[in-house]
């Protein structure tokens, strides 16, 4: 009962929550649209109502937020098989400089969502669902798509134009889509009821689906990828539940897909060069970590993975499936036939960076660092800039109380990854096991900046200012950043 109480207060305080977030979201949006009249007009329409500038800060700062509200997955080896993949659809679509953050949502079904300022989410349920590499592309193309058409700021030109409500309810159904992204599948529920009552407002957003769909496939074709794979997927997701009566994909919800959408864009298809889906070993690995992951009965897992390899109808598949036993067998803590089942891969494929990582990631589970150490160096000499290894030798350097190295280590992995709330997490663990106080409290107060917990991340640099009095220059620093986190707080202002 008590149980059951509790699970219900949860449910009304995020709904309530919800509801004052769309409420703010209206009223700052109206206060834009009584003095847009005032703003100067730079260039081009769009630029004259939220420059690009702007809209990098609002999505910086709307990622803070969905990183304090909702479960995010900080797997390297995901994030950076994302990054190469975003990062080469990006060149060759309308994106410009792209300046691109990638985050997981911690969840199983299937969405995607592009923020202003190059934010681009995914919930770990696109690996779960996509047949291929060219599936996942084409969602990814899709979203670039919106970003390189600054789809968010010209809702806001539209919104000057007397339509405001309709930006308010597209910045909200991304906010309620991510905020229920956790582990409470309960709130799945509410999420379709706001996302329908929203959907009624975004006719202008369902032109913008379609030149998505458009530019994204133009992206799939130049980056050489099954520019069919984007309707074929919408479709298969649309057939999956129009019969079983089960509610849509959140995707479906934010990104409507309707018959003719679809038939649009198999006639674009037919226009375009004939390009079939090339296998991806990677993309099958990362499918293979995913699924291990997520299975409902760990032990289960094993078997049907067992299976699948001995019956696994290429080599690709093979290896996908033998390594989806060796994530399985980790999951049940079945470390020696984990590390036997791994053996044969690491032999056909000495440089495949996941193996490396998957190996070392077995010897730290049995607490045998070393080996673990022994196993991330030499992969560090065939790629000695690659983030998945540098972050996982920097915990290991941690775990065998070499803490001045990975705090090294870390430090140059900041340098490109400013925005890594992990990275700052760990740092500030060697600071303190090598005694660096200051260093700590400056480090905590990024992870809490980019968690949205502003006041406590000041508190932390006060703590910082206090211990470094009498060296002008870290306290010059420090109170700089002060004055920095400040002046985000009024980054989601228009």
């Amino acid at each position: 009962m008590w149980s059951t109480s509790k699970k219900l207060f949860k449910k009304n305080q995020i709904a309530v929550i919800l509801l004052i977030f769309l409420s703010l979201l209206t009223k700052i949006t109206y206060n834009w649209a009584s003095t847009i009249q005032q703003l100067p007009k730079l260039g081009d329409s769009v630029s004259g109502v939220i420059s690009p500038e702007k809209e990098y800060k609002l999505g910086r700062s709307w990622l803070r937020a969905l990183r304090g509200q909702t479960s995010l997955i900080y797997d390297p080896l995901l994030n950076q098989y994302l990054e190469n993949l975003i990062y080469r659809l990006a060149s060759y679509s309308e994106l410009h400089h792209p300046k691109l953050e990638i985050v997981i949502i911690n969840n199983s079904s299937i969405n995607a969502f592009a923020v202003p300022g190059g934010v681009i989410g995914i919930n770990a349920g696109l690996f779960l669902h996509a047949e291929n590499e060219d599936e996942l592309a084409a969602v990814l193309a899709h979203e670039l798509a919106h970003l390189s058409q600054r789809h968010f700021a010209r809702n806001l030109e539209k919104a000057k134009r007397g339509q405001w409500t309709t930006l308010a309810a597209l910045l909200a159904s991304v906010a309620i889509i991510a905020s229920t992204g956790g582990a409470d599948t309960g709130l799945a529920a509410l999420a379709t009821t706001q996302a329908a009552a929203i959907q009624s407002q975004l006719t202008f957003s369902r032109q913008n689906e379609r030149e998505a769909d458009r530019l994204g496939m133009l992206t799939l074709v130049k980056a050489e990828y099954d520019p069919a794979a984007m309707p074929r997927f919408f479709e298969r997701m649309q057939k999956s539940t129009q019969y079983s009566g089960e509610a849509p994909p959140e995707f479906l919800l934010t990104h409507p897909v309707t018959e003719s959408r679809i038939s649009d864009s198999y006639n674009r298809v037919i226009k375009l060069p004939a390009l079939k889906s090339k296998p991806s070993l990677d993309f099958q690995l990362m499918k293979a970590r995913v699924l291990a992951s997520y299975a409902h009965d760990k032990l289960e897992n094993v078997n049907t993975f067992r299976i699948k390899a001995k019956n696994a109808t290429s080599p690709d598949k093979q290896a996908a499936y033998q390594y989806g036993l060796v994530r399985s067998l980790l999951k049940v803590n079945n470390y020696k036939e984990a590390l036997k089942t791994l053996k044969p891969l690491r032999a056909q494929d000495t440089d495949r960076i996941i193996y490396i990582v998957t190996e070392a990631e077995i010897y730290m589970a049995q607490e045998d660092h070393k080996k673990a150490k022994k196993t991330l160096s030499q992969g560090l000499r065939i790629a000695p800039d690659n983030y998945s290894l540098s972050i996982y030798y920097a915990q290991v350097l941690l775990r065998l109380k070499e803490a001045e190295l990975a705090a090294e280590h870390i430090e140059k992995l900041l340098l490109h990854r400013t925005y890594n709330a992990e990275l700052w997490r760990l740092l500030s663990e060697a600071y303190g096991s090598i005694g660096n106080i200051v260093g700590v409290h400056q480090a905590r107060a990024e992870v809490f900046f980019l968690h949205n917990r502003n006041d406590q991340a000041i508190q932390q640099l006060r703590y910082a200012l206090s211990l470094a009095e009498s060296d002008f220059q870290r306290s010059s620093k420090i109170k700089s950043r002060m004055r920095e986190i400040q002046r985000h707080k009024k980054d989601l202002r228009l």
